[in-house]
């Protein structure tokens, strides 16, 4: 049988919460404790016969210029909000930057629009709306969205040629 094999990329402003969805995707534990990620993390996620190479990328602004290279080749970009108005024009940015990167490259582009459950952030739709690519409302630290979130990439990793 011929495993298939994506890579997809994370990337969001410090403290959005992609290291928070990745293990909520894996099962792991989410602790509450913010742990800032220094220049990035790799790991592998299986979505039914696919194995997705993740990679989770700190969003300090001093590793920006590291990334381009760790970009390339990416089947798919997660782009990761807060869903704060500030967070979602700096996301906004972010994805302008990561489609230069990638702009001869057939690469999709989500956004997720994490942390629905706090005071003051934008409607989903909202956030689709101003950043220009499909978003997805999510708590990543309720353990009950995982499957939610594991759905979510297996419809755009699919779109790459994955099977199910």
């Amino acid at each position: 049988m011929k495993m298939n094999i994506s890579k997809c990329s994370f990337l969001g402003a410090p403290a959005v919460g992609k290291t928070t969805l990745l293990k909520l995707i894996a099962g792991k534990d989410i602790s509450g404790q913010y742990i800032p990620t220094q220049g990035f993390d790799r790991g592998s996620i299986k979505i039914g016969k696919q194995s997705v190479c993740a990679w989770d990328f700190g969003g300090q602004k001093a590793f920006l210029p590291f990334y381009k290279q760790y970009f390339m080749g990416s089947d798919l970009i997660v782009v990761v909000t807060d869903s704060t108005p500030v967070n979602i024009l700096q996301t906004k940015q972010l994805i302008k930057w990561a489609r230069s990167i990638n702009e001869d490259e057939k690469c999709n582009i989500i956004a997720i629009a994490n942390k629905q459950d706090l005071p003051g952030h934008m409607a989903c739709d909202r956030v689709a709306n101003i950043l220009g690519v499909p978003a997805y409302p999510m708590v990543a630290t309720d353990r009950t969205n995982r499957d939610k979130m594991y759905e979510i990439l297996k419809r755009h990793v699919n779109v790459n040629g994955g099977d199910d």
